[in-house]
């Protein structure tokens, strides 16, 4: 578990309006039927740049050993940036596919340490359940990012996938997983505020 200094910093991080800028690089590349985009990360160092692009390198050789393997037979990848700063950087990709009869879509959201290169796990912010998602379930989900929704399936998991933004993170959903296919992706957001309030109730019950 990181160090509650870590974050503190953390939530500073995510508070600042004009944040100094990581080095995220778009990169591309299409072989047959598939388009590929995905970030190159630069850190301060070496370690943590490798780090990152090692990690983000697993999602995309899982994606193009698949259509090598003809799991699928069209599809592309694409990105979103959703925070950066020289700390921190977090960022959303997403995974289309067509079997030759439906597309089907993933997500993976990430948020990495700067310094060291390393993923941070959202149980490291929030200490999150699924009875707390539950409680949540008519105020704090979303599709398209910005149109709120209650989920239509029940909640089962709290996802390893998340991403910052400036006001709080937005944990990911998969297609399918709470809501129907037109949903697509549903987010569950949580601003400073709650994120606090979350990790407070916890530490009560613990005690």
């Amino acid at each position: 578990m990181f160090k509650k200094s870590f974050i503190a910093a953390l939530i500073l991080c995510m508070g600042l309006t004009l944040p100094a800028m990581a080095e995220i690089q778009e990169k591309n590349a299409a072989i047959e039927n598939i388009e590929m985009s995905w970030p190159y990360v630069k850190a301060d160092n070496k370690a943590a740049t490798k780090a990152i692009n090692a990690d983000i390198r697993g999602f995309m050789d899982d994606f193009r050993y698949d259509y090598m393997a003809r799991k699928f037979i069209s599809g592309k990848t694409w990105f979103e940036t959703a925070y950066e700063d020289k700390d921190l950087v977090s960022f959303i990709m997403y995974d289309l596919r067509n079997d030759g009869k439906q597309n089907v879509m993933r997500a993976w959201g990430a948020v990495y340490d700067m310094k060291t290169g390393q993923r941070i796990p959202l149980q490291n912010i929030v200490n999150l359940t699924v009875d707390d998602l539950n409680a949540r379930a008519k105020t704090n989900f979303y599709r398209d990012g910005y149109v709120r929704i209650v989920p239509k399936k029940p909640i089962t998991r709290v996802p390893e996938d998340y991403v910052l933004t400036n006001g709080g993170i937005n944990v990911i959903f998969q297609v399918n997983e709470i809501g129907d296919l037109l949903d697509g992706v549903v987010t569950a957001n949580f601003s400073q505020e709650e994120i606090r309030q979350i990790n407070d109730s916890h530490k009560t019950v613990q005690k």
